[in-house]
């Protein structure tokens, strides 16, 4: 049975759905919601309850990132497990680990391997804390050095990430093994 291979959704009485892996470790008792949000990685599943606290759980553990107050939540692969960030309504951002927690105030996040990056709200520009390992490196080529500019969103796709930026083009950069941050077709 594969961990990797499955989603999750939320349903409109506010629990959590998953499907595609019949692991069900990885999706959290009811009664611990009602969830505005969810998020799933490998054998990692995250969610903000209408609350606004944030918690995760997976085949090993399960707990809370501190405090409350959060709008966005993301994992990131740290270490060979899976750790979650979430952004609070003020644009802080709060990681299960420290060290790829990047300071400052945001509009958006995103993590990956061992990294996680957002969209500072002062300028638009993405900026990333990490793990700077060679393990994780290697992994995440670029990702730690994102392109200059001002941008709106932003999304991961495991080694590498896309972002749009304000004049509407889109910016790719990180791991570049089947050409995913060249330039996107045009139609």
């Amino acid at each position: 049975m594969s961990y990797y291979h499955r989603a999750c959704g939320l349903k409109t009485d506010g629990s959590i759905t998953c499907w595609g892996n019949e692991d069900n470790s990885l999706v959290p008792d009811p009664s611990e919601g009602p969830f505005t949000a969810v998020t799933a990685a490998g054998i990692h599943t995250c969610g903000i309850r209408a609350d606004s606290t944030a918690a995760c759980w997976n085949r090993l553990d399960s707990y809370e990132l501190p405090g409350d107050g959060y709008t966005a939540i993301a994992i990131a692969k740290h270490r060979a497990l899976y750790s979650a960030c979430g952004m609070h309504t003020d644009g802080t951002i709060t990681c299960r680990e420290d060290d790829i927690t990047p300071s400052g105030r945001y509009t958006n996040i995103f993590a990956s391997h061992g990294n996680t990056c957002g969209i500072r709200q002062t300028d638009g520009t993405i900026h990333c804390a990490g793990d700077t390992s060679s393990e994780v490196l290697y992994k995440a080529d670029r990702l730690l050095d994102p392109p200059p500019g001002r941008f709106t969103q932003i999304t991961t796709g495991g080694n590498h990430a896309c972002a749009l930026r304000t004049d509407q083009t889109i910016e790719c950069w990180g791991a570049n093994h089947r050409g995913q941050t060249g330039k996107p077709p045009t139609r």
